[in-house]
């Protein structure tokens, strides 16, 4: 439950209308929750740190687990752009006077000295806490997330008493005049970014309770997507019965727009963009510590250098992924909201095909060991068939989603060429075999 919905919602509104962002919504949440499913299936055969790419090194050989770890690795570090930039964005909203002077453009959109101090803070506090260990990641996730939703159901609370269903209509047209049903699509294809989460639950697999069974574990994944798509659903409903649903299409943050016909507004949007903040920093941790073992399973499994898998002897984290993850989220920080669309174009399409990697790698486990007695995903094969040709899907539509200006454009294509042209060097020079692998096992590299 990020906040990627506050920053998306007024364009799925203006593509899909209410009809339309709410079913996109729903269908990507089914098509996720099955794939889901066959993460849980794969993590209750291999629970070890490392999620994708551990499985799909086990199930495919390593060459594809580099794959997958490549495609992952500009996810993850792309979404922590994403954060530090919606932090700041949010900051300039809540606290105008300390946003500061402008010292660049980027993108078409100012840079501010304030809101980027301010990210920059909040980046370095969210590396000590990794770099503790997973402990204390844990102790901060569960304040953060109790704290969200209190603040987020009193607001939802009072929009549904306050609104009215008239500013829902018309349901079922889009905000700009086009096909609905297109606008489904749109918010489809972008289900991948904001319904992901759920992978977070098993990079900690082996950093679990000794009380905490990995059949446990593994069911959270589902349970996860299933109240992520509840949540979803019933904060744009009461955003879109709070205030006229094309006023809120055509503004910057819909969720807060929608506050400014309540009763105590000023003070509702403060509470609220507080939520909104705490929201932020809750994922952005999140996604900060899947990067960091992702980068931890990759160097186990000899695909980058071992240096990543070294693990601090007092806190069991991997402390210097952590360091090199918290570079690159400073470098980042620096780039302006222009590109939060494109970035979120460039996720979507590198999860989904991840997603069909993992499905694919499931039944492959079936057939290769049909009395696994641990958890299995409803549905059998039809259900994996199903589920590879919905990921296949969103891999399409947010591939073909248009970016907001030229420029953007040319930087979500730039990045997801550049990015598979550096990676297929790389698999071309290690099957070559010019750069040595290593794989460490512990402390001991061999």
């Amino acid at each position: 439950m990020g906040t990627s919905w506050v920053v998306l919602l007024g364009g799925f509104l203006m593509h899909a209308g209410p009809a339309g962002t709410m079913l996109g919504i729903a269908l990507g949440g089914a098509a996720i929750a099955m794939v889901a499913a066959m993460y849980a299936e794969l993590a209750s055969r291999f629970p070890q740190t490392g999620g994708e790419v551990t499985y799909v090194t086990a199930v495919f050989g390593r060459h594809a687990g580099f794959v997958v770890g490549w495609l992952l690795t500009i996810v993850y570090l792309s979404n922590l752009i994403f954060e530090g930039v919606a932090l700041s964005w949010l900051v300039e909203i809540l606290w105008p006077t300390l946003i500061g002077p402008t010292l660049y453009m980027a993108f078409g959109e100012p840079i501010r000295a304030g809101g980027l101090f301010l990210a920059l803070t909040c980046c370095l506090v969210i590396a000590v806490l990794n770099y503790r260990g997973a402990h204390s990641f844990v102790r901060f996730q569960n304040v953060m997330t109790m704290m969200f939703l209190a603040i987020v159901f009193v607001t939802v609370g009072l929009e549904f008493s306050y609104g009215s269903v008239q500013n829902m209509q018309p349901f079922w047209q889009a905000g700009d005049g086009g096909s609905w049903l297109v606008g489904v699509a749109w918010v489809f294809g972008s289900a991948p970014m904001i319904l992901a989460g759920f992978q977070s639950v098993l990079h900690t697999i082996e950093e679990r309770s000794p009380s905490t069974s990995k059949e446990t574990v593994v069911r959270l994944c589902v349970a996860a997507v299933v109240c992520a798509v509840l949540f979803y659903l019933i904060v744009i409903l009461a955003a879109i019965q709070a205030a006229p649903w094309r006023e809120l299409a055509a503004s910057g943050l819909p969720p807060v727009e929608a506050l400014s016909g309540l009763p105590w507004s000023g003070a509702v949007k403060t509470i609220f963009l507080l939520a909104l903040i705490i929201s932020l920093i809750k994922t952005w941790n999140s996604v900060f510590m899947t990067a960091v073992r992702l980068l931890f399973a990759q160097s186990r499994e000899g695909m980058i250098p071992a240096v990543f898998a070294h693990v601090n002897a007092k806190t069991g984290a991997p402390g210097k992924g952590v360091i090199a993850v918290a570079i690159f989220n400073f470098i980042g920080v620096f780039l302006g909201k222009g590109l939060i669309e494109p970035l979120v174009n460039v996720m979507s399409v590198c999860i989904a095909l991840t997603f069909v990697l993992i499905c694919a790698a499931t039944l492959v486990m079936r057939r290769r060991d049909p009395g696994h007695s641990g958890f299995k995903a409803y549905g059998g094969y039809p259900a994996g068939i199903l589920a590879i040709v919905a990921a296949s899907g969103m891999v399409f539509f947010a591939l073909v989603q248009p970016a907001p200006t030229n420029a953007a454009a040319a930087f979500k294509w730039g990045l997801l060429v550049a990015w598979a042209l550096i990676g297929t060097a790389l698999y071309i020079v290690r099957n070559r075999r010019i750069v040595p692998v290593e794989r460490m096992v512990g402390s001991e590299v061999i």
